[in-house]
């Protein structure tokens, strides 16, 4: 707590130096310096940019609850790089006072867990089902392209890695036979990076009455796996 006193201090002079030039700021670099020890670094980031002293106060005080110091801090430095020219923002006319949602909850989550904690997901333009997505930062534009064709279906549900599926009379079990759907998705891809694959992915009907993702493995050793589950 003794931080935020001159951790608010410093977010004022900045809020009026950015005010003053119509300009605001997506990330501020702190750096706490130690007798003895090596500084201590963090940085607090933001969906957009702002320039509010009350909002990156409160962003920082929840960083600092998570904090742990090395050793008494006798000098705090704050950096904002690359300030940005800020629109001014109009407010909605039609729009419910209780219908608005706290437009920074994102950055409050961020600085309370961290920003490696909070990830967004994006479609990546391959057709291997496990490359066809990456993680990003929150936020971050798609282009919305993905690798499969727009009349398969793909679960939403993929395992971390797929899973070998018992054969008997060579068909496929998992509580008992798989029941395969007609429509096969044939995905051969893969062979200019050292990832190729070649397999048969299939709709199938469990016993039990789930609806999972399974492929037949064309190349190497090939066999059965599970690699999905249709919610």
């Amino acid at each position: 707590p003794g931080l935020l006193f001159p951790g608010r201090r410093l977010l004022l002079e900045l809020s009026g130096f950015l005010a003053a030039r119509g300009l605001a700021v997506q990330a501020l670099n702190w750096r706490l310096e130690h007798p003895a020890v090596a500084a201590s670094r963090f940085s607090l980031g933001l969906l957009r940019p702002e320039r509010d002293h009350a909002l990156l106060l409160e962003l920082l005080r929840q960083r600092l609850e998570r904090l742990e110091l090395a050793a008494p801090v006798l000098g705090i430095e704050l950096r904002a790089e690359l300030p940005r020219p800020l629109a001014p923002r109009l407010p909605d006319l039609f729009a419910a006072p209780e219908a608005v949602a706290d437009p920074h909850w994102l950055e409050r989550v961020q600085a309370r867990i961290g920003r490696d904690g909070v990830r967004g997901i994006q479609l990546v333009a391959d057709h291997r089902p496990e490359r066809a997505w990456a993680y990003c930062p929150p936020g971050s534009p798609s282009d919305g392209r993905s690798g499969s064709p727009r009349q398969v279906r793909r679960p939403l549900w993929l395992l971390p890695r797929p899973q070998p599926l018992e054969l008997r009379t060579g068909r496929p079990w998992y509580g008992g036979q798989l029941r395969l759907g007609s429509e096969r998705e044939r995905i051969h891809s893969g062979w200019w990076d050292g990832g190729e694959v070649q397999r048969d992915y299939f709709e199938a009907l469990a016993p039990g009455g789930e609806r999972l993702w399974a492929y037949h493995e064309l190349g190497g050793e090939g066999g059965w796996f599970l690699h999905g589950i249709f919610c």
